[in-house]
Parts: structure tokens; sequence; C-alpha cells
């Protein structure tokens, strides 16, 4: 019995001396906040997003400093709102637009085109690397957010994620984990743990830091495992929300096959002369002198991608099915693996519950476009959807909700004209020419790094030739703020207010909690006599903390309006400046 007492009152004891620990480490700020978002430390009526949040599913601190802050909404959701998240990775985010440029942005501008709701927000939650376990893992926190819909795009980081297939440790390993890492003295512990596997973070993408040379050849008891366990972590994510009474629409990962190769094959250092000449003698019409017996009985995934363009050219084969062979026997799976998809729409099939909505993609592509919708019309590299790609994304999404709100005729009329009126969607998302250039400068720098610098077939991303920043020198080396500053500050000293405007604004919507760009615009306006000016200068102030040199911008303004006196009152409610 005292044997027992003891037991009882040492494990007390331990356990009262790590909870000590752990409130004192909180206390001290030491560690990372886990929550999607947090209030605004100067706004409290306003969420934003918590960068330190990726710090959870990371294995080491990055610098997120100039990551924008891309969601600010309201804490006290308003009546009549409809909100909705995105959860995923890259794609899902929208990389390399901005993804406040991307599909969720355009379906939620689209939304808010028609009367029947009195705003929709579609709040974005996709980062890069994020594997199906960030996906399970952030939805435990978001009910509290009250969501009327959550948006599923997630499948093709299971392999490279950040927590994925090769991160180690089996599906439960990987649940505890993350539960650990709630708590400031595991994040310490596995952030000290962590410190080598990010040594060249500054030089290296996040692609080939994950990818870091291991290949993962094609295998159906470690494919089938790794599909297993994407399809509990989709599950748990759909019951949580659907029987919470949320409306799911889990959406079907696709990504390019047509025209982008295959990262690596199986023997391709003893095939690669055979490869390159193979591909050579393909793009230039040389079909005599193609060697067709190198199709056969080859598991090599370059020599199947060839296969498959050689009957799409000369045999007039349609299909996508040789592609997708092509894709499977990729031994740098970044694109989502068969299996992963045969299981997720098993798990569709047999889902019952009014809340969920699967949209089979690949299948709706194929439909209404064939094989030109899985090449680089849609795709600006391996799998990110391009501005096209975007728009498609967005009507998809768009026909469900129409659905699902019981949207009349003349409603799904204006949503589907908007989505479909490519140059008005551009000025309401306001869509910059820089904005996309730079997308397409993103991939390019992609394409200098593994696994695209070692592909024996190199891939080329498209862009529109008439870009005005593909022929200008200094859009390859400049910084992407200090390009909005040349291009808007160009558009000012020619008086081309309305180019200057929409730049702007396009800068405010990437950026929409940054005091620097409120007060940029609040120059603008009144540069133009826009009496919204001092709107932006008393919104920069104050999401400035007060800064000074803000306040002397607000006093000069309201100077020159003769409303010096207003100064006081906007003192009185916000705080005096900070010297």
């Amino acid at each position: 019995m005292k044997k027992f007492i003891f037991n009882i009152v040492f494990t007390t004891i331990i356990l009262l001396i790590f909870v000590l620990i752990e409130i004192t480490l909180r206390v001290m700020n030491i560690g990372y906040n886990t929550e999607p978002f947090i209030r605004h430390p100067k706004i409290k009526e306003f969420y934003i997003d918590n960068r330190e949040l990726r710090y959870k599913y990371y294995p080491k601190r990055i610098d997120l400093t100039r990551d924008p802050i891309k969601n600010i909404f309201l804490y006290n959701k308003l009546d009549g709102v409809l909100r909705g998240f995105v959860l995923g990775g890259s794609a899902a985010e929208g990389f390399p637009y901005y993804s406040n440029n991307s599909f969720s942005k355009i379906l939620e501008t689209g939304l808010n085109e028609i009367k029947k709701f009195k705003k929709v927000e579609i709040i974005n939650l996709g980062f890069s690397a994020m594997s199906s376990y960030y996906v399970a893992d952030v939805s435990k926190k978001l009910l509290k957010y009250k969501p009327d819909f959550v948006i599923i795009y997630s499948g093709h980081n299971e392999y490279y994620g950040t927590i994925s297939a090769t991160t180690g440790g089996g599906h439960i390993a990987k649940k505890i984990y993350l539960s650990l890492k709630e708590l400031r003295i595991f994040q310490l512990i596995f952030e000290m743990l962590g410190k080598s596997r990010w040594k060249n973070i500054k030089t290296r993408t996040m692609m080939a830091e994950q990818f870091n040379n291991r290949v993962i050849p094609n295998n159906e008891k470690f494919d089938g495992k790794v599909a297993e366990n994407y399809i509990k972590n989709i599950k748990e994510t759909v019951e949580l929300f659907t029987k919470n009474g949320v409306k799911v629409i889990l959406i079907e990962p696709v990504c390019n096959l047509v025209s982008m190769p295959p990262f690596k094959g199986e023997d391709d250092e003893k095939l690669s002369n055979d490869i390159v000449l193979l591909y050579e003698n393909i793009l230039k019409g040389n079909k005599k002198n193609i060697d067709t017996k190198l199709f056969e009985n080859t598991r090599n995934a370059n020599l199947l991608y060839l296969k498959a363009l050689y009957n799409l050219i000369y045999n007039k084969d349609l299909s996508i099915s040789n592609f997708i062979f092509a894709k499977e026997m990729d031994i740098v799976p970044f694109r989502i693996r068969n299996r992963l998809v045969y299981n997720l729409r098993n798990f569709a099939n047999s889902y019952k519950n009014t809340n969920f909505i699967y949209i089979p993609l690949e299948e709706k592509i194929f439909k209404n476009l064939g094989y030109s919708g899985f090449g680089n019309n849609y795709f600006i590299d391996h799998l990110h959807f391009n501005y096209d790609g975007h728009l498609l994304m967005a009507n998809v999404i768009a026909e469900k909700i129409s659905d699902i709100y019981n949207l009349n005729e003349q409603e799904r009329k204006i949503l589907i004209n908007f989505l479909n009126d490519k140059n008005l969607v551009r000025e309401k998302v306001y869509i910059t020419p820089l904005a996309e250039f730079l997308a397409f400068r993103s991939i390019l720098l992609l394409s200098k790094q593994p696994p695209y610098s070692e592909m024996l077939i190199k891939y080329h991303p498209s862009i529109d030739n008439r870009n005005p920043f593909l022929t200008n020198e200094a859009s390859y080396k400049l910084q992407e703020d200090e390009l909005f500053n040349m291009v808007i500050n160009d558009f000012i000293t020619r008086k081309d207010f309305k180019n200057a405007f929409f730049y702007m604004n396009s800068v405010l919507s990437i950026y929409p909690a940054d005091p620097k760009n409120h007060l940029a615009m609040a120059e603008l306006q009144r540069m133009v006599n826009n009496p919204e000016a001092l709107y932006n200068y008393v919104l920069a102030y104050v999401l400035s903390d007060r800064n000074y040199n803000y306040y002397q911008k607000l006093e000069s303004y309201l100077a020159s309006q003769g409303q010096l006196k207003m100064i006081d009152k906007i003192v009185s409610l916000y705080g005096k400046p900070k010297q």
C-alpha cells in the first residue's frame, strides 16, 4: 500500500513539475502558438493569420516574416455572412500565384457578385508542402471560427510533405508527434532535433529541401500504406465537419500529365542517351528515326512518357491513360499516385452524408476538355494551376456551391458570367500582369533546383508572350515589393492614376494587414483628392502600432484638409503615437 501511495505521489509531483515548466514557457513566450488565427494585436475586432502555425509542421523554424498576412476577418461573425475555408498544400494555396489571386479569391469575388448572401468569405489555409496530416490536424481547431463550408484539395504531398511518408514513423507515431508539438516543452526539443535538416534552407527551395535526392519507386505495398494513411486523415477531417453540420467539398487532386515529363525514371543513367535522342526525334517529327522497340516492356517513366507522347502525335490517341501510367512510374512522386486517387474515390462513394460533396475532377476535366485539360493550358508546372486553371477550379466549385445554397437561375447566371469573363475577373480580383509574371518567375527558380534541374526531359513552363515584364531585365532581378513600387511609381509619374490604383489595390489585396501599403494607398488617394485617404491614414497608423512616422503623415494630411482638430479624436480612440 505504501509503495502504491508513493508511486501516486511521485507521479503527481512529476506531472506538476511538467505543468509548471509548460506554464513558465508560455508566460515567457518561449515556443510558438499553434492556433491558425490570432486576434489582431491592435484591432481586436479582427482575426489574422498566425504565422507561427507552420512551425508546428516544419521540422525547424524558418523566416516567415516576409510572408503576407493573407487572411483578415471579423472575430464576431455577422448574421448572413457565408464563411468557407480552403485546406491543403501549395496547390490549394494557389502557388505560385498569391493566394489572394488564386481560385479561392476568384470564387469568393464571384459569389459576392450575387445578392443572396450578405457577404462571402473564403479563407485560405493552404500552405507549401502540407500533407493530409496537416489537413486533419488543423481542422480540429476550425469549428470555433464558425465555418459554413470547407474545401479540401489535398494529396500531392503524401510522399514528400513536411509530415509524410518520408519523414519517418508510422501513422500513430505521426499523430502523437503532432499532439506533442502542441506543448512548448516538446516544441523546443523537436526544434533542436530538427536543426540539421534545414541548414541549406537559404539556398534551396522547399521543394528541393523536401526532395533531398530521395527516390521512391512504385511499390504496391508501400503505396498502399501511404494511401491508407491518406484516407484515414481525409476521413477524420470529413467526419469532423459533416457531423457538426459543416458542408465539405472534397476535390480529387489532378496534375499536369501531358506537358510535364517525369522527374526521374528507373535506370535513367543507362537509358539517358536513348531517351534524349528519342525525345528530339518525336518533337522534330523524324518518325522513321524513332525506335519504338524502346517502348516495349519498360518500367522507365521517361520512356513511358515518350510512348504516350508518340501515340498522341502519331496515332492520335487522345486518352490520358498512357500519360497516367508514365506518371505512376515516376520515382520522384511529387504528383499524386493513382493508388491514393482510387482509395479516395472508394471513400467518396461509400461515405453517405448530406453535408459531403465529392468532385471527381479528373473525370470532369477530361469530359469537358479532353487530354488538353492536363497540360500547360491549365498548369504552370507539375501540379500547380496557371490563371486558366484557377478559373477552372473556381467554376467547378461554384457549381457545387450553387447547388448547396440553392441559387436560382438568375443568380447562377450572374456567377457563371463573372467566372467566364477573364478580363472582369482580373479587374475585380486585382490580378496584375506583374503578379502573373512573378508566378512564372517562381517556376523558373524551381527549374534550376532539384528535382527539376536533374530531369532528362526538361520541362518548359508557359506564359502569355504578351506579358510586358517578360522582356524587362529588372523583372528578373528585383524583389517583389521593389517591382510593385517601381511599376506604381512609373504610373504615377505618367499620371496614369487608373493603373496606379489598380496595382495599389492589388498590393492591398495581397497584403491586407500591412500598414505601409495602407499608407501608400492613402498618399496616392491624397494626390487625387480622394476623401477615402483619411480612412487609410488612420488604418495605417493603427496597424503600425501607432508609429510616430505614420502619425506625422496622418497629422500632415489633416492639416492640409483644414481638419487638424480631428487628430485629438483619433488619438483618444487609438492612443498616442510612440516616439
